[in-house]
């Protein structure tokens, strides 16, 4: 119910957007305090680098370019222990599905490389969904004729580079089972390490490139906000048993985390809020 809420409320508060930036990830919800917990199973814990005991989950944030807000739109927990549960993919792609109902007309996605898999590109392209995913290289794509890795299009064919902004990039038209996309490289004007990006569709730009590339670097964004609901709700410290339970709880912390951000995007009510606070302090 309250993904069903933050997806209608982010959709009404940016209907004058012309685009959107929504970051999707996938996290961990671990717990220290052993494996009695229903469903519980081993999970990569992206803090410490370590197998634990948890659930993985997935999330979603939408961005504002133009009011610079953020709105949580989709958490989930899962467990690989449900007999309801099929694949990652298919857990990923029902969170897009809910979605892109909603912003399918503006809404950029955004992807790390964890989500360079087939089943996720050509749910995206066959769905018409705009997308810019990081690719690990070794994907193989039609170039003119051809049939080449990534690595090698962007180290042989890419010949043509624009500077802006402490980066250089250029980028080449080709195919992905007869969907046409487009290949982007990244390289920092001092490093010699370069980045690989996937979007749909043939980029006619090299604006709209670099906004590809620049919305891909907001998605520190959604690492913030996962941060802030992991620590400052204290999710992985609450100790219900119940799997449901769990879930309601982090649908309630997903909601609140919206109220927090329309409260700040608020003035008035903010400073309310903080005189409220600072009056409360002192009359204890």
């Amino acid at each position: 119910i309250s993904n069903a809420y933050n997806i209608d409320y982010a959709y009404n508060e940016t209907k004058s957007d012309d685009r959107l930036i929504i970051s999707i990830d996938g996290g961990d919800l671990t717990h220290d305090y052993g494996i009695g917990f229903e469903l519980i199973g081993k999970v990569h814990d992206g803090s410490s680098n370590k197998v634990g005991y948890g659930y993985p989950l997935n999330h979603a944030v939408c961005y504002s370019p133009k009011s610079k807000r953020m709105f949580s739109l989709y958490i989930d927990v899962y467990s690989y222990k449900s007999s309801n549960f099929k694949s990652e993919n298919a857990k990923t792609i029902e969170m897009l599905e809910k979605i892109g109902i909603r912003f399918k007309d503006k809404g950029l996605f955004v992807f790390d490389r964890g989500y360079d898999r087939g089943e996720i590109l050509r749910y995206m392209l066959r769905n018409g969904l705009s997308f810019v995913i990081r690719s690990v290289g070794k994907r193989h794509l039609d170039y003119n004729g051809s049939r080449l890795s990534v690595l090698d299009i962007c180290k042989d064919k890419i010949n043509r580079r624009y500077k802006k902004g402490g980066i250089s990039y250029g980028y080449a038209k080709c195919y992905y089972h007869g969907h046409a996309v487009t290949l982007i490289s990244v390289r920092g004007n001092s490093s010699k390490n370069m980045l690989y990006f996937m979007s749909e569709g043939h980029i006619s730009s090299s604006k709209e490139a670099y906004f590809r590339i620049s919305s891909y670097f907001s998605r520190w964004k959604i690492e913030e906000s996962y941060k802030f609901m992991k620590q400052q709700f204290g999710i992985e410290k609450c100790l219900v048993r119940r799997f449901e339970s769990l879930r309601t709880l982090l649908g309630m912390v997903s909601f609140c985390w919206n109220v927090l951000s329309q409260i700040e995007s608020d003035v008035m009510i903010s400073k309310l809020l903080e005189d409220m606070a600072k009056r409360e302090k002192y009359d204890n």
